[in-house]
């Protein structure tokens, strides 16, 4: 019998992978692992990064710019022309800024021109501003808000594929206990049913029992060692599966700690279900920034004048006076600029369907708060049905304790046939796999009735 027993035992260790260096892991660690290593979180974090960098760019546009100009050609003569022939060129530096407030541009540069044989020295200063749309920070940060909305939307999707990565992760955890549970029950039931039939070969031998009990033992003995199979393939897919959560490699060899009793607790998830959780808070970001672009096409609407104010002056050295005495010119131009039609047509429809994404974001808003606390309470009752579920079992697993132990006995005393024993036996596999599964189904439904109230990460 202990032949045997050793037999099938090195079979089934033979189906698992090779194992690597040992780690001993808890829940918590498991979760760590699982947000430092998993490919889909660096993807989403990369995401996040480029929203940063485009919002910075969004905010340089109002840095302070200086620019190098030049130009270097040649003037060919013509009898037409009034222009210096010869070679000709300019070097300088242009200073730039725009102001966030009032998205006023200043620009200041001096040059240094040559033309044939004379040169001259500019400084110019320009003034651009935006009388009636531009003159508003509303509209002139808008490039800004957009990116630092589309920034703050990749942070959140960052967050939940986190709480997702998470759940993944503990899910994967209860699920190998469970199957470690499962396989330990199979692996000691085929141990008593091996006991069991050589018990009945010893009496079938006596005469004590028929050939029909020992068949029947044998062909539970045979259900068994199936079981037991099935069991330990089931433990490492599971394995396998919480590998894969972790992002870690396929042989290696995991040691789970058993994690500590959570319990739901006395928190009210749905308020802060629909304080807190990403997507709601990602919902009124969108209801927020809606408005925001509906208020930015409502001054849109307005013409676009700009005012232009430009003033410089030239310093020339003329060579042929003696002595070489510099001339100084100066100017100044101011005049109005506006490209607008008059029909404004297209920018008082932009403005009607920005109310209209508006009115959209907020009924989607209500509708998914609405949701959320169904889901909430949805989840509470599963909560409440799987501690109902798990008393029952654990009253059923008694029962089924006793029964066994009267059938060994009746069986031992030949008052009970083998199939009252293995009746009881597989009574008792079934109320304890029943009684491992609604276990691990209740802590998980624990930690995603934290998460569906945004309250998961840290894992406390």
């Amino acid at each position: 019998m202990k032949a045997r027993l050793l037999a099938l035992s090195a079979a089934l260790a033979g189906l698992a992978p090779a194992a690597a260096a040992a780690l001993d892991i808890t829940l918590e660690r498991a979760v760590e692992i699982t947000l430092a290593s998993q490919r889909s979180l660096k993807i989403a974090g990369y995401s996040a990064q480029s929203e940063r960098l485009g919002m910075e760019t969004a905010k340089s546009a109002f840095d302070l710019k200086i620019v190098p100009t030049g130009s270097v050609g040649r003037i060919g003569e013509s009898a037409l022309s009034t222009t210096t022939a010869g070679y000709n060129g300019s070097v300088g530096i242009q200073f730039s800024r725009r102001f966030e407030q009032t998205g006023t541009e200043v620009s200041l540069g001096p040059s240094y021109n040559r033309s044939g044989g004379e040169s001259n020295t500019t400084l110019t200063l320009h003034l651009a501003q935006p009388l009636m749309r531009g003159w508003d920070s509303v509209v002139t940060l808008d490039p800004v808000r957009r990116a630092e909305h589309s920034l703050a939307s990749s942070q959140r999707t960052l967050e939940q594929a986190r709480i997702n990565a998470a759940l993944e992760a503990i899910a994967a955890y209860y699920t190998v206990l469970r199957e470690e549970s499962l396989m330990a029950f199979a692996t000691a039931q085929l141990q008593r049913i091996d006991e069991h039939t050589a018990v009945a070969e010893s009496k079938e031998r006596s005469g004590i029992v028929g050939p029909m009990d020992l068949l029947r033992a044998k062909v539970r003995l045979k259900d068994a060692q199936d079981a037991a199979n099935q069991a330990r393939l089931s433990y490492d897919a599971a394995l396998n599966r919480l590998r894969r959560a972790m992002d870690v490699p396929l042989d290696a060899d995991l040691r789970l700690a058993p994690p500590r009793e959570v319990s739901a607790g006395s928190v009210d998830y749905e308020s802060e279900a629909i304080e807190r959780r990403v997507e709601i808070v990602q919902m009124r970001a969108e209801l927020d920034e809606a408005v925001r672009q509906a208020e930015v096409a409502r001054r849109n609407i307005r013409p676009e004048v700009t005012l232009h104010v430009t003033a410089g002056q030239a310093t020339q050295v003329v060579p042929f006076l003696v002595q070489f005495v510099p001339t100084t010119q100066r100017q100044w131009s101011i005049y109005l600029e506006s490209s607008t039609e008059f029909s404004r047509k297209a920018e008082e429809n932009a403005w009607r369907q920005a109310l209209l994404r508006v009115e959209n974001a907020r009924a989607v808003l209500e509708a998914r708060i609405e949701d959320v606390r169904r889901q909430v309470r949805d989840q509470r009752l599963q909560l409440a049905d799987l501690r109902v579920r798990i008393g029952l079992r654990e009253e059923q697993i008694q029962q089924a304790r006793s029964r066994l132990a009267l059938a060994q006995v009746k069986f031992s005393h030949d008052m009970a046939s083998n199939v009252d024993v293995i009746e009881a036996e597989t009574e008792l596999q079934r109320a304890e796999a029943s009684l491992a599964g609604a276990r691990a189904e209740y802590a998980v439904g624990i930690y995603q009735l934290r998460a569906v109230a945004g309250r998961l990460l840290p894992l406390a």
